[in-house]
């Protein structure tokens, strides 16, 4: 594991698709346990951010971010104000809360069997009289989270020699209270028969999703079933459970092509543990960084770049720029294509030694080091044109003239 200060956090904002939220220890560590290290970063990545902790690095092949909450949702680190923090710090295309939680019914429901919210069922808010009356809406679930998990079929997880772990996707009860009691666990199901289990979080993250309107899903697995019970095995069963439940998350994490509305970005796998900026090595990057430069104040001095730079390092290359990328492909003779890409790189390789370097960079070396990638773009650019000639429709002028190359004008 690696720790890093929270000056990274937008260098690394970029990757990130989901926030997963755990509550105890335990659910925590398996879940660390199960993440890769993010393309190009040889460990997790631990870093710090007032009284949270953060993990990062991928899961399936989405890259996460996961936080611990302290059990329950009301409190100063409970799972509303935790998971609200992680928000606006991380911007998460989705949550997914992953743990543990109790069962109902003990006869069709077993240690292990993952539970997965189509509404969560927030059980305090009642009224007391000479009957309990429960007067909580029933928030849904992301539909579009919903829809992928019911097409998953082929999960399978052991949670004993000859029995495999059982889905269930239904209401899931959310309160205050550790139950382990019996008569209340079925006060709790009489006053809502469909629940499928029950836990102490939801209600905390469901507030903090809808509050930033980011889809939202519970993914925890049956640990015990609340009857008075639940110290026996408590450490075994536990650990099979959050297991189950990681695993099944995994699984939901592996579709490539089901989470586009969402805005979640695969990440590319990674043949080396050298942390440079790799997805800047094709052209659609070089227009993307035309592009930025062009919204920023007419400045001197390489000011524009300096502003821009940082701005393309930091964001992922949105795809709104494909379609300038095919342009320029079909004009330029692919061994033309080729060789400035790599030579790009180069330019890039030399500016990720200062963004990526173990010490806190300085900001005359970030300034100095933008200046001399304009410079070296700007060279690269030149040869292009020369070993192609101009390029029809005028591109290479509006391209050259966002870009402020203020050199060897290809007019």
């Amino acid at each position: 594991m690696i720790e890093m200060s929270q000056e990274k956090i937008e260098y690394f904002k970029h990757s990130i698709s989901v926030l997963l939220v755990t509550a105890t220890d335990t659910e925590a560590a398996e879940s660390i346990n199960n993440l890769k290290p993010l393309p190009n970063e040889s460990a997790i990545i631990q870093m710090f951010s007032g009284s949270q902790t953060y993990y990062i690095g991928t899961l399936g092949i989405y890259g996460v971010v996961l936080v611990q909450s302290e059990m329950g949702s009301i409190g100063r680190n409970s799972s509303l104000l935790t998971t609200l923090r992680a928000i606006e710090i991380w911007e998460p295309k989705a949550i997914i809360m992953v743990g543990v939680a109790f069962g109902i019914d003990s006869k069709k429901q077993q240690i292990g069997d993952v539970i997965v919210s189509s509404h969560i069922i927030p059980y305090e808010n009642s009224r007391i009289g000479k009957e309990i009356v429960f007067r909580s809406e029933l928030p849904p679930s992301s539909t579009i989270l919903l829809n992928r998990i019911r097409q998953i079929r082929d999960w399978k997880f052991p949670v004993s020699h000859n029995q495999f772990a059982k889905l269930y996707v239904g209401p899931i009860l959310s309160g205050e209270k550790l139950i382990d009691n019996i008569s209340f666990r079925n006060d709790l199901i009489r006053a809502f028969p469909n629940a499928i289990g029950g836990e102490m979080e939801s209600v905390g993250v469901y507030g903090a999703a809808n509050e930033k309107k980011i889809d939202w899903l519970i993914i925890k697995s049956i640990c015990d079933f609340a009857d008075g019970e639940k110290g026996k095995f408590k450490k075994e069963f536990q650990s099979i459970a959050i297991k189950s439940a990681i695993s099944f998350t995994e699984r939901v994490l592996n579709i490539r092509s089901g989470f586009g509305e969402l805005g979640f970005k695969p990440l590319k796998e990674s043949s080396s543990t050298d942390p440079t900026i790799t997805y800047k090595d094709r052209l659609k990057d070089l227009m993307a960084l035309f592009d930025a430069i062009a919204t920023q104040p007419k400045e001197k001095d390489g000011n524009i770049f300096k502003v821009a730079a940082r701005q393309i390092v930091q964001t992922e290359v949105e795809s709104k720029y494909d379609s300038n990328v095919s342009r320029l492909q079909m004009l330029i003779p692919k061994n033309v294509l080729e060789s400035f890409e790599m030579r790009i790189e180069r330019c890039w390789t030399m500016y990720n030694k200062v963004l990526v370097a173990d010490r806190e960079y300085l900001p005359d070396d970030i300034d100095d080091s933008s200046y001399a990638l304009q410079k070296c773009i700007c060279r690269e650019l030149q040869r292009l044109l020369f070993v192609n000639g101009d390029i029809p429709d005028g591109l290479m002028q509006q391209y050259w003239d966002k870009y402020k190359c203020e050199t060897n004008n290809p007019t």
